[in-house]
């Protein structure tokens, strides 16, 4: 298969996944409106008025897309759905309008133009994930659905989903980056909505092509106590569950697999066997003075403080820069620009130095 050829195919695929929404009756008729008219609508937010320009979104064409992107129709959305997140469903008429936005930014995201124009600047998936402050699920739901897109469609929309991941951490103070899906999984009984968020999950671990980086993900998941709540969920007995439950299972497993083949025998998700194996290389020489220097050190931290996630990150930032200094890589000064490690290095500067445990 060409490179053209698979490109239409997973476009196909994600416009199917995204697909439009049941019409509703109460619409304004906007099939012939023009861009202009539609932004100067946007300008007067309702229910009628958001429900007739989704339906002018699905029915447009690329260069009436175009236009409507360039006149700031996404930012006036984005915008409103910020709002309509920050004033809270009190009442179901918020609830409605808030839910026709956002069914508005998926029309824009279910066109070739609308999603490589929201690629193409960072803070509208930002904007885009803040929407997920809010108590309606449904909102919620399309989301996580758009951020899974985002996901499945190319590695910077891979990139963009964890940077508003991690920037809604910090906007509403969350522990962890992943700390809104799980907390979202764990406490839902709507099987839908539970379908959604895993498919998230699998979207997020299974982006990266890099065996590593996928395992580092999927433990972040782990670590959040993720698989106690897979195995409550197998008791729903879903058909829709059932098959993002075993594309999870999956997945794990060949990369178990692949790990143990590439790391000659040594279990990499089992943290005594990742030990025992440092422990028995550097043992017999110098090092292990450092190591156990290093070991001391980390019984100070105490996981439970929120500077402490900073330190841990900047110290899992570190190791992967020694990782490529010694394997000797050309481009480890780039990576070490782009790291976590001068921005941790910075806050520190900023702010002094973080309190740890001990």
């Amino acid at each position: 298969m060409s490179v053209k050829e698979g490109a239409q195919r997973k476009w196909a695929a994600l416009k199917e996944k995204l697909g439009p929404q049941d019409s509703d009756p109460t619409e304004a008729n906007l099939e012939s409106a023009d861009p202009e008219l539609c932004i100067r609508l946007l300008q007067m937010p309702s229910v009628v008025n958001y429900s007739g320009l989704r339906k002018r979104l699905e029915g447009s064409d690329g260069g009436w897309m175009v236009q409507f992107l360039e006149q700031s129709g996404l930012d006036l959305l984005l915008e409103a759905l910020a709002r309509l997140s920050g004033r809270g469903v009190a009442r179901i008429s918020d609830a409605l309008l808030q839910l026709t936005c956002v069914s508005c930014v998926r029309a824009v995201m279910n066109s070739r133009q609308g999603i490589e124009y929201i690629l193409s600047n960072q803070g509208y998936v930002r904007q885009l994930s803040q929407a997920l402050d809010t108590s309606n699920v449904m909102v919620k739901k399309q989301v996580f659905e758009l951020l899974a897109a985002l996901c499945i469609y190319s590695p910077e929309g891979h990139v963009l989903t964890l940077d508003a991941l991690d920037h809604y951490k910090t906007v509403c103070s969350q522990q962890y980056r992943f700390s809104i899906v799980m907390n979202e999984l764990s406490g839902s009984d709507n099987v839908p909505y539970v379908v959604t968020l895993l498919s998230v999950i699998n979207a997020v671990i299974l982006g990266p092509e890099d065996l590593r980086a996928r395992t580092q993900l999927r433990n972040e998941f782990i670590g959040l106590q993720l698989l106690d709540v897979l195995a409550r969920l197998r008791d729903l007995e879903d058909a829709d569950l059932l098959i993002q439950l075993e594309a999870f299972e999956e997945a794990k497993a060949e990369d178990e697999e692949e790990l143990l083949r590439v790391s000659g025998g040594v279990d990499m998700s089992s943290h005594q066997e990742v030990f025992a194996s440092l422990f028995h290389k550097v043992s017999c020489s110098p090092v292990s003075a450092q190591l156990l220097s290093v070991l001391q050190g980390l019984l100070h931290l105490e996981p439970t403080l929120r500077s402490s996630q900073l330190l841990w990150e900047a110290l899992e930032s570190l190791v992967n820069r020694a990782v490529l200094l010694a394997s000797d890589a050309p481009p480890w000064r780039e990576a070490w620009r782009r790291s976590s490690w001068p921005r941790w290095t910075m806050a520190w500067a900023q702010h002094g130095s973080p309190a740890i445990g001990g």
